[in-house]
């Protein structure tokens, strides 16, 4: 019986277990150089999220990206399956790809059972259901244990082994059961399926938790290690034997007790493999975690009870295999309705314990001694496991065990080194006196110093433990690391399993630890999983992908000897597994500071080997088993210019090869916007200007020699690239502006003129060429006033330049300045230039002719008639545009009133030929001065088509209409001889297959057999076609108004303005 009093509480309580619960037990072993072995805690932001029961996790490639993704089954919740976004982050896929129910989920493997490429996986699950066998579709898992014979029920299974026994090709399934209602089975691949061979290949291990393939007895063989429970090791076969051959026994290597998981590897660089075991944690424990906190875990043992002391109410909260009528309370062993119940030393009924039921002796009971002030629990039947959260209201002054011990650390492992005498314990002189407990052990060089380190998940029997890295010295002897490099892991729950995986494949090996173990209470396991990524040195490192052909794929059983600067190290690809997990099979090798692998020799299980040469350092690469080409990593190089004056031009092209003659790609991270990047050469270039002034962080440029596996790419070391600011001359624009004589103008010169650096400096304009006919004043604000000196000229300039805040000076711009003359009789000819003409200035007239053109506007001679500078008859004022100098059509138009009109029609005032089948594609809304020609078809007889075309008018009132007669006399009608607004229409009737006479053809027809329009019946004019075929006829469709025609065409119709425009 242990016993603990309040007053010398901190002296015996558990045997310091409260202490070591929050605070690492270390010996007084002092520390030496230990190499920077640190890590950090990255759970939350990778979207690890679960909390609660774990039991087994497994590394493995989902979807095949070659990143790591993590299975863990979190024992009775619905599993995770974290997808590696490799991006820093996990998100879990369980749900929508993994068709599982929640059940009793033990350990986990993945494995490419099928030889098509992607990783499956197997879930083995105690008594309660069958294993589940998840096949990889790329997309999710099918389940198909059943249909393929490993569904294996009531095996009560702890984990699975997957390795070809019988090497052909294919991989084997070892499950490995604890219970001895179903033995562990060997179940052989047959293609189609598994079939259970456990017979036929000699398997005697009825119960084992787990087992290892290793070449462990050195004479070249592989080995099968067999695990608890029981001794370690349980058994030992040769692994490709058929049947299976027990090695008797290995020198050295001795039955040891209580031992919860291994790590094999050479750990002094003897190139034999050494054994590190951690211990298993006691059946029973005790632990007073707070004065009103009692946390209890009673395990196999028949009669185990706590006694203890407290003034308070007491709160139980019972966790077990046994149902709530078998909890009896109080000497009459009443029962409780629930398993969680509350209980008060002043209540009679809870006075006195009920003795043990004689028969069967199954129960838990609970009672109160009012005499001695002390509580009792008692468990009652061997194996009988209870968890017990005791609560109370005021502290608990003391606890008594009884039957069992608390549980204290004991040594962190036992160290077992190879030797040629074989197997020698050097615990003592390689670990030193540290005491802890741990469930889960991991080994991997965690600096890639080219030496293998040890890391431990530890806890106690209800509460967690700091877990512990070994950081090994280079000779097998080994220091623990303070802190644990920072992954000490969280204390509140119970560390149950580690696994290891480069996560960011940055050469460093990460650690996932699951904090949920066992079937104890809620309340003792409720521990967060927790992601720690190695923050890694500057030793280098190389991985290695194994593909086997003739070999399972996934290349188990496969020895990998590298040599680096004449060291020598070993690994062997066991598929990752050990105690409830599984690391990524990916084999990594730290290389300290050596930038080149030697030579790397694999071994196939099926007796090949390779040879590769000269691989470089820090990448990962891919062996295919028989294939002598490996692709090697592409190589980039460069030193980028960093720094960029703005407006110069920046070059950089790096220099790339590449060992296997792949062609090369390049590509850009973080390219700056002002730049080009050319993927064929690697070349950044460009040309930034001021708007690109700053800093473009993380450039990196990288080189992929297009084979598709991990080692493809290589970049440069990230950079920054920053454009330096160059003060640009600022730019002055040309100014315009009036004035009028002899007054003065403000311009505001500055307004236009640009700096894209400091700014203009507004009171730096200085002239450079005055004006010839007025002053100049500049003002501080960027204006200039100019002065009108009353010189009597038409036009002055002048020109400037201004400075930028910084002291440049701009180009030289002009301002241009235009004087306004007097014009007395707004006529446009100023009283200056009236005067020189021999003009009156206040004259309102000025146009001798009326043509509306000013005199002082025409050609000597002709003030007194209208200009006519093509000769057709049509005077300038009366032709559109540059219609005055076209005379494409001149004929003369008989006036019912005597004399004729001269008419011309530009070329774009002709209508389109259009065949009369299609007459109704006629172009329609032809514009004229005054007015709009447009088209429709009336009617079709015989095959002739009639189009009538409409001219509608509307005439501003002040026009001046002219007929000239035959001797070339002007005479302008009166304004009341015509109408303003009028319509009429003309009616063209068109032969079956004829053109529709242009507008000029019409003109001309009309002037060769000319009638007076607009007297009497509607006249016939023939057309001027004379060959024989169409011909047009033209009907006056209404009104008799003499100047129709004038309104047909609208060549006699012009505006005439008593002033045009000024001089």
């Amino acid at each position: 019986m242990k016993s603990c009093h309040r007053n010398s509480l901190w002296r015996c309580m558990k045997s310091l277990q409260w202490i070591a619960a929050r605070v690492t037990v270390i010996a007084v072993l002092p520390f030496a150089a230990y190499s920077d072995i640190q890590f950090e805690d990255i759970t939350a932001e990778a979207g690890i999220s679960h909390k609660g029961p774990t039991y087994s996790a497994a590394w493995g490639d989902f979807n095949g990206d070659g990143a790591p993704d993590l299975y863990t089954t979190n024992h009775g919740l619905p599993r995770s399956l974290y997808l590696n976004d490799t991006q820093g982050t996990f998100n879990n896929i369980a749900g929508s790809v993994v068709p599982a129910p929640r059940n009793d989920a033990h350990g986990a493997s993945w494995a490419d059972f099928d030889n098509d490429g992607d990783q499956d996986l197997m879930e083995v699950v105690g008594g309660s259901g069958p294993n589940l066998l998840f096949v990889n579709s790329g997309a999710a898992f099918q389940e198909k244990a059943t249909m393929l014979g490993l569904d294996y029920p009531l095996a009560s299974g702890r984990t699975v082994l997957w390795y070809d026994w019988d090497l052909d090709g294919r991989l084997d399934a070892l499950l490995l059961n604890e219970i001895n209602v179903v033995a562990s089975a060997l179940f052989r691949n047959n293609v189609t399926g598994f079939e259970n061979v456990t017979s036929s290949a000699g398997l005697q291990v009825q119960r084992s938790r787990y087992a290892h393939l290793y070449p462990l007895a050195g004479d070249g063989n592989t080995q099968l290690i067999f695990g608890p429970p029981g001794a370690y090791p349980q058994a030992i076969y040769n692994a490709y034997t058929i049947p299976y051959q027990e090695l008797s026994g290995i020198a050295g290597l001795s039955e040891s007790g209580a031992v919860n998981d291994v790590a094999i590897a050479d750990f002094n660089g003897d190139a034999l493999p050494d054994i590190f075991l951690v211990n298993a944690k006691g059946p029973s424990d005790a632990v007073l975690s707070s004065p009103t906190r009692l946390e209890v875990f009673l395990g196999n043992n028949l009669g185990e009870s706590i006694v203890f002391k407290t003034s308070g109410d007491v709160l139980f909260d019972l966790q077990s295999r046994v149902d709530v009528a078998d909890i009896y309370i109080g000497s009459a062993g009443w029962q409780p309705t629930a398993s969680s119940f509350q209980l008060a030393a002043q209540d009679q009924s809870v006075w006195g314990i009920l003795d043990e039921v004689p028969v069967s002796g199954t129960g838990f009971y609970i009672g109160y001694e009012p005499v001695a002030g002390q509580w009792t629990l008692k468990a009652f039947r061997n194996g009988f496991q209870v968890s017990a959260l005791i609560l109370t209201t005021e502290p608990i002054e003391s606890f008594v065990t009884i039957g069992f011990d608390p549980f204290v650390p004991v040594l962190g492992g036992r160290y077992l080194q190879n030797s040629a005498q074989g197997f020698v314990d050097r615990t003592q002189q390689a670990i030193g006196p540290q005491l802890t407990n741990c469930p889960s052990v991991a080994a991997g060089d965690f600096d890639n110093d080219m030496d293998v380190d040890i890391y431990m998940a530890c806890s106690g029997v209800v509460d967690g433990l700091p877990n512990v890295m070994y950081e090994n010295q280079g000779d097998g002897t080994f220091q623990s690391v303070p802190g644990t490099g920072g992954a000490q892991g969280d204390v509140d729950g119970q560390s149950d399993v580690v696994v290891v995986a480069d996560i960011d494949m940055d050469g460093f090996l990460d650690l996932f630890v699951a904090n949920g173990h066992g079937s104890m209470h809620t309340a003792f396991y409720d521990g967060q999983d927790q992601l720690f990524r190695n923050l890694g040195n500057n030793n280098n490192w190389i991985e290695i992908d194994l593909e086997g052909s003739l070999s399972n794929r996934d290349g188990i059983g496969t020895r990998v000897t590298l040599t680096a600067g004449g060291v020598t190290q070993q690994r062997f690809q066991g598929g990752g597994m050990h105690a409830f997990g599984q690391d990524f099979k990916r084999i990594h090798f730290g290389l300290a500071q050596n930038t080149t692998v030697e030579q790397l020799t694999v071994e196939w299980p099926n007796g090949t080997s390779q040879i590769v040469t000269d691989i470089e350092a820090n990448q990962i690469i891919h062996i295919l088993e028989g294939s002598s080409a490996v692709n090697r990593r592409p190589m980039i190089s460069g030193m980028p210019v960093t720094s960029i004056a703005e407006d110069s031009s920046y070059s950089m092209i790096p220099t790339a090869s590449d060992k296997n003659g792949d062609t090369l790609l390049f590509s850009i991270n973080n390219k700056p916007a002002w730049a080009t990047f050319n993927a064929m050469t690697g070349e950044l270039s460009g040309v930034p200007t001021n708007s690109d002034v700053g800093t473009t962080s993380g450039i990196v440029i990288k080189v992929d020699d297009q084979v598709g596996r991990l080692n493809s790419t290589a970049s440069l070391p990230p950079f920054d690239l920053t454009v330096t600011n160059v003060n640009d001359a600022p730019v002055a624009s040309d100014d315009a502006a009036s004035v009028r004589k002899g007054e003065t103008v403000n311009i505001n010169v500055a307004g236009n003129d640009l700096d894209v650096d400091d700014g203009l400096d507004l009171s730096t304009i200085n002239i450079v060429s005055k004006p010839e006919n007025g002053m100049v004043v500049v003002n501080a604000n960027g204006t200039v006033d100019y002065v009108e000196n009353m010189a009597g000229v038409a036009a002055d300039s002048f020109t400037y330049t201004i400075s930028d805040a910084g002291g440049v000076t701009s180009n030289i711009a002009a301002v241009n300045i235009t004087i306004i003359l007097p014009d007395s009789n707004s006529d446009g000819i100023s009283d200056v230039a009236a005067i020189a003409l021999g003009l009156d200035p206040n004259d309102p007239d000025g146009d001798t002719d009326g043509d509306g053109i000013p005199d002082i506007t025409e050609v000597g001679g002709s003030i007194n008639a209208p200009l006519d500078s093509d000769s057709d008859g049509v005077i300038d004022a009366l032709e559109p545009g540059a219609d005055a100098t076209d005379a494409s059509v001149v004929g003369a138009f008989p006036l019912t009133g005597g004399g004729s009109v001269r008419i011309s029609t530009a070329v774009g005032e002709a209508l389109s030929q259009v065949s009369a089948d299609a007459v109704t594609g006629a172009p329609t809304g032809i514009s004229f001065p005054f007015g709009v020609i447009s088209y429709t078809t009336t009617s079709e007889v015989g095959g002739n088509v009639t189009v009538r075309m409409t001219l509608s008018t509307n005439l501003p009132p002040n026009l001046v209409i002219y007929k000239v007669n035959a001797a070339g006399v002007y005479t302008r009608l009166p304004t009341d001889s015509w109408k303003q607004v009028d319509s009429r229409t003309v009616d063209v009737t068109l032969k079956d297959g004829d053109p529709l006479t242009d507008l000029d053809g019409l003109v001309n027809g009309l002037i060769d057999d000319p009638i007076a329009l607009g007297e009497g019946a509607a006249p016939v004019v023939s057309g001027a076609d004379s060959g024989g075929g169409g011909g047009c006829v033209i009907n006056n469709g209404s009104g008799n108004d003499p100047l129709f025609p004038f309104f047909i065409f609208m060549s006699v119709i012009y505006l005439s303005r008593r002033r045009l425009g000024n001089i």
